[in-house]
């Protein structure tokens, strides 16, 4: 019921598929193969992004999906863990609600502080990562060593980027500030694993990935 509840139920459209394509990417380019975990839920029955009880509305089955999933992500980031070597996570997203094609890349950093410049390194999910770098924390957020700079240099719009350091006005409430969920907010505990969030835009024009719709609310790579 949207009156009482504020709670999330559209699809996020064929992340599961660019995460496999990921995968296959890195396994080709490093020659390891990364953990993936995909929920295979619509969104309308279990929100794997959300905390426990919104996520599951109190629903024995979607509490033990629930359970099950983040089970595996920490699963997989104890065996990261384990080899002593820093390790980095990719929550995988899908949106269509702007037709702007996007790329939002998520650092658990507020819009507000994007445009501001208020830019806290302890604070975002990327910290451990900024510290096994050399330069400023804003040129590895959102300068020429960024991810974002990644995507602009290969011709797509991103957010943090060169180009679009925040979102300002003209974008602001549409771009994903990043992940507070279970899994990702436990990790900025562990200064060896290191969350970027990508939320990519249902895009046919120009194919990012292969043609596939999938219904399932998330995908992440390990």
């Amino acid at each position: 019921d949207s009156n009482k509840c504020a709670a999330v139920t559209g699809a996020d459209l064929w992340s599961a598929k660019l995460a496999m394509e990921i995968r296959e990417k890195i396994a080709d380019v490093t020659g390891e193969t990364p953990h993936m975990i995909v929920s295979q839920l619509h969104r309308s029955k279990m929100d794997p992004n959300r905390e426990r009880d919104e996520a599951t509305q109190g629903d024995y089955k979607a509490e033990y999906s629930y359970d099950t999933y983040h089970g595996f992500i920490e699963k997989a980031h104890n065996v990261v863990k384990r080899t002593g070597q820093p390790g980095i996570q990719f929550d995988i997203h899908g949106y269509s609600s702007h037709p702007d094609l996007w790329f939002e890349l998520g650092y658990l950093i507020d819009n507000d502080d994007l445009d501001s410049g208020r830019l806290r390194r302890s604070e975002s999910s990327i910290n451990a990562l900024a510290g096994r770098v050399d330069g400023s924390f804003e040129r590895i957020l959102r300068g020429d060593a960024s991810l974002g700079a990644m995507f602009q240099k290969a011709g797509y719009k991103a957010i943090p980027s060169p180009r679009y350091p925040g979102p300002g006005p003209e974008l602001a409430g549409n771009i994903t500030e990043g992940a507070t969920l279970r899994g990702d907010g436990a990790l900025k505990t562990v200064v060896t694993l290191t969350v970027s969030r990508w939320s990519c835009p249902r895009y046919r024009g120009r194919t990012i990935w292969n043609t596939g719709q999938n219904g399932a609310g998330d995908g992440r790579i390990c």
